[in-house]
């Protein structure tokens, strides 16, 4: 059929522990059934987002970098969305800073 399917759940790896005040990379990744392009939007879980970020290819690994500054347990959130714009639902990680 032509029907259009939004992204798989995005795959979201790194640290899952660490230190405030340093910089951590983490690895978001997904895959479109329709072999999209597609966009990434990542809440960190301290307030800061990054808003459909790309387009990348589906299957491609991206990287992202973050710093936490303030102790707690921050839920990492990531979803995808394809050039027709379906969403996938949220992939999750969590972090805490500090370990």
């Amino acid at each position: 059929s032509n029907a259009n399917d939004p992204p798989n759940i995005p795959n979201v790896t790194g640290p899952t522990n660490g230190n405030i005040g340093t910089t951590y990379n983490y690895t978001f990744v997904t895959t479109d059934p329709n072999g999209d392009n597609i966009t990434y939007y990542i809440e960190w879980g301290d307030g800061f987002t990054e808003e459909w970020i790309g387009p990348y290819a589906s299957g491609e690994e991206v990287i992202f970098s973050h710093t936490w500054d303030k102790k707690g347990t921050y839920v990492v959130r990531a979803k995808a969305k394809d050039i027709l714009n379906y969403e996938s639902s949220w992939g999750t990680l969590e972090v805490t800073m500090p370990k």
